[in-house]
């Protein structure tokens, strides 16, 4: 584990990556649900 500070030089996630994240979430949904 590393802690997370403001200065890391990297970020967390990219933006693609949090895409594939809330995408795979979305997908766990029951229908019709935001």
């Amino acid at each position: 584990m590393h802690p997370i500070t403001p200065q890391q030089p990297h970020p967390l996630f990219n933006t693609a990556a949090t895409r594939r994240m809330e995408q795979q979430a979305a997908s766990a949904l029951p229908p019709h649900t935001l």
